[in-house]
């Protein structure tokens, strides 16, 4: 498992060579850890070291089936059908994994990034709006609701978001990369 965790660190740090590598080590020694975990190094395998997205779907499905009350496998089969262009597929995942649960803010973020997608404008505001409400935070949610308004031409919004920005460097950042 410690190999997958090295790729999963290597690919955030967007050496994918290493990460590659790592994936294929643990893949190599997936017999060794529990069923729950090969799991992890399956999908860590075909996405880092193969390409194979279509394979890593699947082991979403599988993992999904094994373990239904996992939100593991629908936030990470959401995110692959996002990056394949299954947009409706991931959001309907997503929501799913919200369901299972609903303090996980990344699942908030990606949804309302997925129907910003898909111009479903006021989907992600009620989005931004569920987080608010439970007095969740997501980094980028600076981002989204600075993209929605953008995308509705609220330059009244923008220049809200612009200016609480300017106390924060982090968001500054955020809304800067946008």
């Amino acid at each position: 498992m410690a190999h997958d965790v090295l790729a999963m660190i290597y690919a955030h740090l967007d050496d994918n060579g290493m990460a590659a590598e790592q994936a294929r080590k643990a893949y190599e020694l997936k017999e060794r850890v529990t069923e729950r975990e090969k799991f992890y190094i399956d999908s860590s395998y075909y996405s880092l070291a193969t390409g194979e997205l279509d394979k890593e779907a699947e082991v979403y499905k599988r993992w999904k089936l094994a373990y239904p009350r996992d939100p593991t496998p629908l936030h990470k089969m959401a995110y692959c059908d996002g990056f394949l262009g299954r947009y409706e597929k991931a959001a309907a995942a997503y929501r799913e994994a919200i369901k299972l649960e609903p303090s996980d803010v990344v699942n908030y973020g990606d949804l309302a990034g997925i129907y910003l997608t898909l111009n479903r404008l006021d989907s992600a505001q009620n989005v931004l709006h569920d987080l608010q409400t439970r007095n969740l935070e997501h980094e980028y949610v600076p981002e989204v609701s600075y993209l929605l308004a953008f995308m509705r031409d609220d330059s009244a919004e923008m220049s809200k978001l612009v200016t609480a920005a300017e106390t924060n460097a982090e968001i500054q950042d955020i809304l800067l990369a946008s």
